[in-house]
């Protein structure tokens, strides 16, 4: 069952990644404006996205994904959290980008943290049995 439920938020989370990914690459300008932050920045974001997205979603993809894969791209995900912390504190971003980037830093840091427990749960349940 948690293999099961690990698989559902690396498909959830490749999928975010992606349709975020692709939004920040095409609509850079016109998002550019309301958010506060350069076009340039928001491009390389989005772009950055993409392989990261596919990336899980490939591991998603596994039998059984690797759980060292799996705390990987939980660490990548709190890489993003700290990142998006440092944009909000830091960067002279409008009041609708802050709240963007942490909507998003929220949805990427429960990602991280449910990968993190079902690929533990899945650890526990192999030992067990």
């Amino acid at each position: 069952m948690s293999n099961d439920r690990l698989r559902l938020v690396l498909r959830l989370n490749a999928l975010s990644s992606l349709a975020t990914g692709v939004l920040l690459a095409l609509a850079a300008s016109p998002l550019s404006g309301p958010m506060g932050a350069a076009p340039g920045f928001l491009r390389i974001a989005g772009l950055g996205l993409v392989p990261f997205a596919l990336f899980v979603g490939w591991l998603a993809e596994r039998d059984e994904p690797s759980t060292n894969l799996v705390s990987l791209v939980s660490a990548c995900d709190f890489s993003w959290v700290a990142a998006s912390l440092y944009v909000v504190f830091a960067m002279p971003i409008t009041g609708l980008g802050k709240a963007g980037v942490l909507a998003v830093a929220l949805v990427v840091e429960i990602f991280g943290s449910l990968q993190l427990l079902y690929a533990s749960r899945r650890g526990r349940s192999r030992i067990a049995a």
